[in-house]
């Protein structure tokens, strides 16, 4: 990744970040030293993932588990700043 993009002291949440295109965004956000949290349906892959991103990167990196179409699921992992 360019050497002058960085997140560094930012944290991402990625929804379905246990494998696919999901997984290769926490990737790439955890290179640019972003601290990573990805909430998927997928338990034991998405602390897998996580594990592996924080040895790899260096970054805090987190999994929680969750289906994201469900706003009771995630009320304890966002916050909804409005409820349109």
């Amino acid at each position: 990744m360019a050497a002058d993009f960085s997140l560094e002291g930012k944290v991402a949440v990625v929804t379905g970040g246990a494998r696919g295109l999901g997984l290769e965004m926490m990737r790439a956000l955890a290179e640019a030293g972003a601290a990573v949290a990805s909430i998927d349906l997928l338990r034991a892959q998405g602390e897998e993932a996580a594990r592996g991103i924080a040895r790899a990167y260096g970054v805090r990196a987190a999994a929680y588990t969750a289906d994201v179409t469900d706003a009771a699921q995630c009320a304890g992992y966002l916050w909804y700043p409005c409820d349109e």
